[in-house]
């Protein structure tokens, strides 16, 4: 079956529908796919499927570029703007101090239509994160939990900054061998253009990405494909809590943004989750 199906150019990856799982022995197992690419340019994703493992972290961003041969206007009409300066890819997610066995568990439990409610049926719902990871990063419990989220910032975290390392309140399970949390950092020259990439590689959880101190940002792409730019609007100008873009489990947008015009200014971007009360905003910084 296995060499039958490598013959046809199959192979979807999903264990134990088309084809076995690789083992996890030394060096031993390893498979190549090379496969031609259709769709794009634009941003997408791979991510594992045996399980829930990729709630684990197994995941990562795939970017299509134009081929070499397209001009500057080709390129800008698929969505990567000739006029850029410069991109970021921002993965960002909900993430649990649970394997996803444990959540599994949970969630795959049987129906009880005795304690069905009108948020979750009779599905087994799992508890709330503990953090939501910026491109891998975060601190857990970076502020107090806030109420349900309507694309703001609920919660004050702490002056925009780093924490200092080793334990003390704020890194409540610092070791020698992990002495501290982090939060990603966006570098950007005042005035200049940027391309993030947006992609929510959570699991339960939907959210907004406000980019703070930025009263207005332009959505030029979505799900690997460009769209028509459009202007996104704060809805409280002049806050300093910024423009917001939702972003749905999996889906993948295209954001221009103008750097502020103040040098040495520093702004939260923030991934407020949605319909789950209580769980916790991310933050990354953008100087």
């Amino acid at each position: 079956l296995e060499n039958e199906l490598q013959k046809q150019h199959q192979y979807d990856g999903v264990a134990f529908v088309h084809q076995c799982p690789l083992q996890n022995a030394k060096g031993s197992n390893r498979q190549e796919i090379r496969f031609r690419v259709v769709d794009g340019p634009g941003l997408f994703w791979y991510h594992s499927h045996t399980g829930l493992s990729a709630v684990d972290g197994i995941f990562g961003p795939l970017i299509i570029r134009p081929p070499r041969s397209a001009t500057r206007r080709e390129a800008a009409a698929n969505g990567l703007l000739a006029e850029i300066d410069k991109e970021f890819v921002v993965l960002f997610g909900d993430w649990y101090h649970s394997t996803s066995g444990a959540l599994g568990f949970a969630a795959g439990r049987p129906f009880d239509t005795r304690k069905a409610d009108a948020e979750t049926g009779a599905y087994g719902w799992v508890d709330l994160p503990q953090s939501v990871l910026i491109n891998g990063r975060g601190i857990f419990q970076d502020c107090a939990l806030g109420g349900p989220v309507d694309n703001s910032t609920t919660c004050a975290p702490l002056p925009v900054g780093s924490v200092p390392p080793g334990r003390n309140r704020l890194n409540a399970f610092s070791v020698p061998a992990n002495p501290g949390c982090s939060r990603t950092n966006f570098t950007v020259t005042a005035g200049k253009r940027y391309l993030f990439r947006l992609l929510n590689v959570g699991s339960l959880t939907d959210a907004s990405l406000c980019f703070g101190g930025h009263d207005s940002v332009t959505v030029v792409s979505a799900d690997g494909a460009p769209v028509e730019p459009f202007e996104v609007r704060a809805k409280e100008p002049g806050t300093g809590r910024g423009a917001c873009v939702e972003v749905n489990l999996a889906q993948r947008i295209g954001v221009v943004v103008e750097a502020g015009r103040e040098p040495g200014s520093a702004h939260w971007v923030t991934a407020a989750p949605h319909f789950r009360a209580g769980a916790p905003n991310g933050y990354a910084v953008l100087r």
